[in-house]
């Protein structure tokens, strides 16, 4: 997205390919809506078909199109932005192999979807920072009850803020997690 503005800004006609229904990649199906609003994504977009950016959603490039494809059509050049949303790898842990465990980019995407991931009523997050309080908020959000582990340590208001949000149960301690008290 900021690419395309940039080259649009220079007078380049641009075109942007999302494998998505709709355009904005991790701002829009990666990133919960008490963190990022969609209205506020949306309304950049529009910015951007009215410099005269054109979309072209359900389009991934390397599968329905290729680069030589996309040559032969007239574009002289490329920037190729990979999804933030691709399969990141897990962590190596004993639970990793559990049928519900997944990142924390597939679970926040899963959750802007229509069909919110089934978690059921306990979950563990494992990690810290920002992403893993998203996570951890949005599974609240979700009704389950869980625990977040290897908080490391934050200060300043807005990692107390985030915390303050979460019930005292999620904020844990650990230096190792095993699939034993997670059920599959």
């Amino acid at each position: 997205m900021s690419c395309a503005f940039y080259l649009a800004n220079m007078l380049y006609k641009v075109t942007v390919f999302d494998k998505n229904p709709a355009p904005g990649g991790m701002l829009t199906l990666g990133i919960p809506s008490f963190r990022l609003e969609k209205d506020v994504v949306n309304a950049e977009i529009d910015v951007l078909r009215e410099m005269g950016v054109e979309f072209k959603c359900g389009v991934e490039v390397g599968k329905d199109i290729t680069l030589d494809e996309l040559r032969a059509q007239g574009y002289k050049a490329a920037s190729i932005s990979p999804s933030a949303l691709r399969s990141p790898h897990l962590l190596a842990f004993p639970a990793r192999s559990l049928k519900a465990c997944s990142a924390a980019s597939t679970f926040c995407a899963r959750s802007t979807s229509a069909a919110n991931p089934a978690i059921g009523t306990k979950c563990a997050v494992i990690g810290g920072g920002n992403v893993a309080m998203d996570v951890c908020r949005t599974a609240v959000r979700l009704r389950c009850r869980g625990h977040l582990y290897n908080l490391p340590p934050q200060s300043g208001r807005n990692a107390r803020r985030r915390r303050r949000d979460l019930p005292r149960r999620w904020l844990r301690a650990s230096n190792s997690v095993s699939s034993a008290p997670l059920s599959r």
